[in-house]
């Protein structure tokens, strides 16, 4: 407990959460252990359950072959054919799973008596009852001959299940012994857990007990630390700025004793400082009531030389006004002459731009005059193969008809069709002349618009090159007149700007007179000022006077 004395607050606290937190974490550890060992998927739960299944697996088949040596039986006692080779098949299936398994389990067991006595002793006459069974025993019932079936199963394979059988009964006593083992095993473990459990309990429990009793220790002890921090801070209440001994100081309130000794030095340092000032400000008194009265006089001086200057800028500021008048109608009338001449420059411009757009329009027209003569081109040819379509036509037509009379009554109703063909060609050669011609008409129609519209377009960029000329003209008159428009801006913009300084000059001086006046009334004040504070540097001097710096 004395060690723990001359530690820190702070520092108690950590190594008792420290040792709260190590037993603590030895219980879950401990908890945690146990369940990993005897809970479901731990090592003893394992053993458990590996034991459980063997002797599940091991007493009915296929670890046991008594259903093989019963389907052997009634393979030799069924007369039926079918039955008999069924009965075969299932005894070939049975070694199979009994292979299976043991395959299974040469994975699983690990090394000691059981796997010895399920591997070793019981699949031994296994393996040799199977082997029988497929050399002697299923020849003979695929043979028919159900005698020596017989005696291969009395004289061969019944002594090997009864050895098989033997072996089988001790592999189950074992695994049963085996479970007993690790069931016992799992119960010892878990008592012994109980008791590291019940230890590490009564560890956490010593541990908080300890943590209450230093923690009212530790309380104790910095309540007497706040008592001698607050007596210091009542002798620095009452004047008493020495600085603060090694004595007063504490573990667990040095930094509050620090604090105080600084707050010490800097009231110290400040009440020097004041002390200091309160002497300058008294030979300062002194020398602010002389400069009062000069003061005085030359401000009288200064009303008189103001007041003549505020005439003759007032004169100005007049004369700037008018002039400045002038300017801004000059300004207005060279600001309306600008934007009438942009105004027409716009207009001009969009002139311009609907001539453009008349001459792409005019051409476009042009192009799709030519692709409508191209493609009437294109008609007269296909009206033309339509003409030469027509005239095989009534050519077939007339051979048709031939044939037809030559073969007399079969061939009238051909005949008929015939004839309807040969007018309908006919038909279709006159419509391809009455196209052809209107096609050549169009043609001849296109050609003169096209002729005509290129004689537009000739017209239309003859306009467009004009206007441009016209546009780029008004353009450099336009830039004249904004170039005129911004100088007399300028020179607008000076003669108001001479015209605000005239008047401020005017007003400045005005103000100044008012200065002048009121400057006199301050130093009055100021005089009286002076003497007030003579008495107030006395009053502090005398308040300092009670504090020690040591």
């Amino acid at each position: 407990m004395a060690i723990l004395d001359r530690l820190p607050l702070s520092q108690k606290l950590l190594l008792l959460g420290v040792l709260f937190v190590a037993s603590f974490g030895g219980f879950a550890y401990t908890a945690w252990d146990v369940v990993a060992q005897v809970g479901v998927g731990g090592p003893t739960y394992k053993d458990i359950i590996r034991s459980k299944d063997v002797v599940a697996d091991v007493l009915p088949p296929p670890l046991y072959i008594i259903e093989t040596h019963l389907v052997a039986h009634q393979a030799v006692a069924t007369s039926d054919a079918g039955v008999r080779r069924e009965l075969i098949s299932r005894l070939s299936r049975l070694e199979g799973e009994f292979e299976e398994r043991h395959r299974y389990w040469g994975a699983e067991l690990p090394e000691g008596p059981l796997r010895e006595a399920l591997l070793g002793h019981s699949y031994g006459p296994g393996h040799a009852y199977f082997e029988t069974t497929r050399r002697d025993f299923v020849p003979a019932l695929e043979a028919g001959d159900q005698e020596r079936a017989r005696r291969v199963l009395e004289t061969q394979l019944a002594p090997l299940y009864d050895t098989h059988r033997a072996a089988i009964d001790d592999v189950v006593k074992l695994a049963n012994s085996l479970c007993d083992a690790d069931v016992q095993g799992g119960t010892a473990a878990m008592v012994r857990a109980g008791s590291r459990l019940w230890f590490f309990a009564l560890v956490v429990i010593g541990v908080l007990l300890v943590a209450a009793f230093a923690v009212q220790r530790a309380m104790a002890g910095l309540k007497r630390q706040i008592a001698g921090v607050t007596a210091v801070a009542r002798r620095v209440a009452g004047g008493d700025l020495s600085p603060v001994t090694a004595s007063e100081e504490a573990a667990d309130t040095h930094d509050l004793v620090d604090a105080i000794r600084a707050m010490t030095a800097s009231l110290s340092s400040l009440v020097t400082r004041v002390k200091q000032a309160a002497m300058t400000l008294t030979t300062t008194a002194g020398h602010l009531g002389a400069a009062s009265h000069d003061q005085d006089t030359l401000v009288q001086t200064l009303s008189s030389s103001t007041t003549a200057t505020a005439a003759t800028s007032k004169e100005i500021s007049v004369t700037s006004q008018s002039l400045q008048h002038t300017m801004d109608e000059v300004a207005n009338l060279s600001g309306r002459a600008a934007d009438g001449a942009e105004s027409g420059r716009s207009g001009l411009g969009q002139m311009r731009t609907s001539v453009e757009s008349l001459e792409k329009a005019t051409g476009s027209i042009s192009d799709k005059l030519g692709t409508i003569r191209d493609r009437a081109t294109d008609i007269t040819g296909v009206v033309t193969t339509m003409s030469k379509v027509a005239e095989q036509t009534n050519l077939l037509s007339v051979n048709a008809a031939i044939e037809a009379e030559k073969a007399g009554e079969q061939g009238r109703g051909f005949l008929v069709v015939a004839r309807e063909i040969r007018r309908l060609a006919d038909q279709s050669a006159v419509a391809s002349l009455d196209i052809e011609h209107m096609v050549r008409q169009m043609q001849s129609a296109v050609g003169a618009g096209v002729m005509e519209m290129d004689r537009f377009a000739e017209h239309v960029r003859r306009v467009a090159a004009t206007t441009s000329g016209v546009a780029d003209q008004l353009g450099d008159v336009i830039g004249q007149m904004q170039t005129l428009k911004s100088r007399i801006g300028t020179v607008s913009e000076g003669v108001r700007a001479q015209t605000l300084g005239a008047k401020q000059i005017s007003e400045a001086m005005t103000t100044l007179k008012d200065g002048a006046s009121q400057t006199q009334a301050v130093a009055a004040d100021l005089k009286l000022a002076a003497g007030g504070l003579d008495s107030t540097v006395g009053s502090l001097r005398e308040d300092v006077s009670r504090f020690s710096v040591g």
